[in-house]
């Protein structure tokens, strides 16, 4: 190699944003993806840039997130209606990646990235869907609960 040249990254340019293009996709549709640590290392600045930029800038962010998505508007809406409105205040450090170990195949170090959600919201959540059950109870419960009342 010569002096001052650097090693490509992943791949050829254009197959690199492709695979970036994708990974910021499965990431805003499932919530979460399991991938190689290097790719998910090469997503996170790009995944943080457009939160940034469809949160901050309003319709002219969400235009150049559609751009940067190579118009895959349903992604975009998708990270403008649901996402961002559960990131609340936050400014930065939107997604976080979690080791997994090893893949078997060919010792990839595989990780799970996913986004960064608020601990009192998630135990929220799990409050509601408690109570949701109890409330719903069987029918039996239902049944004796009547009788005691006549």
């Amino acid at each position: 190699m010569q002096k001052g040249q650097k090693k490509a990254a992943m791949r050829k340019k254009g197959v690199e944003w492709a695979t970036v293009r994708s990974l910021i996709s499965d990431l805003v549709l499932r919530g979460e993806v399991k991938t190689t640590g290097r790719r998910a290392k090469k997503v996170q600045p790009q995944m943080e840039r457009m939160v940034s930029l469809v949160k901050t800038r309003g319709l002219g962010g969400v235009k150049e997130a559609v751009a940067l998505m190579g118009n895959r508007k349903e992604v975009v809406r998708r990270l403008r209606e649901v996402v961002i409105p559960q990131l609340g205040e936050r400014r930065s450090g939107f997604t976080r990646i979690v080791r997994l170990g090893r893949r078997r195949g060919d010792g990839a170090m595989m990780v799970k990235m996913a986004w960064v959600e608020d601990k009192f919201k998630m135990q929220n959540a799990k409050f509601k869907i408690a109570n949701q059950k109890s409330k719903m109870g069987s029918k039996k419960e239902d049944k004796e609960v009547t009788e005691k009342v006549r």
